[in-house]
């Protein structure tokens, strides 16, 4: 595939790798113990190692890979995609760029979320009070339905 292709591999991981650079700069400073959790009225419910904080950009790492192999795989063998469109000759080249963009779009918003969350995990460890909650995922989820609407809306007219 062409050269933008190639680099959308490694460019979506940006904003993991930036949320991961921040967090080790604020893990330096961090105690060996930090609050992990609080309760809904923002109290401290569970301490832990500062090591634990680590564990979210490792596994922010694997689902990047999980999502960027996944995309690879199904564009390397586009017969096998479940699209809401038959793959024809006159569509596949369109049909093949509007996955492309819209994985890449998912791995973009997920990643900035990731990061966003490891940053705002390792400042609430340090001033020990939350600066997020559940609700916080709630315009992350409304974003990720509108450009997944919009993808089966483009696949519909390919």
């Amino acid at each position: 595939m062409s050269e933008p292709t190639r680099r959308a591999g490694w460019l979506p991981a940006a904003p993991l790798a930036l949320g991961t650079a921040v967090l080790m700069i604020l893990y330096v400073g961090l105690p060996p113990e930090v609050a992990l959790h609080f309760d809904a009225k923002g109290f401290v419910d569970h301490v832990g190692a500062r090591a634990q904080l680590l564990t979210l950009p490792i596994m922010a790492v694997v689902v990047d890979l999980v999502m960027y192999v996944r995309a690879t795989v199904t564009l390397s063998t586009p017969e096998t995609m479940r699209l809401p469109v038959a793959l024809t000759e006159a569509n596949r080249e369109r049909v093949l760029d509007l996955y492309l963009r819209w994985t890449t779009t998912l791995r973009w918003l997920v990643n900035a979320m990731l990061g966003t969350v490891m940053v705002l995990q390792a400042i609430s460890a340090r001033i020990e009070r939350p600066l997020f909650g559940a609700a916080w995922v709630v315009p992350w989820v409304v974003v990720v339905a509108v450009v997944s609407l919009g993808y089966l809306r483009a696949m519909k007219r390919a």
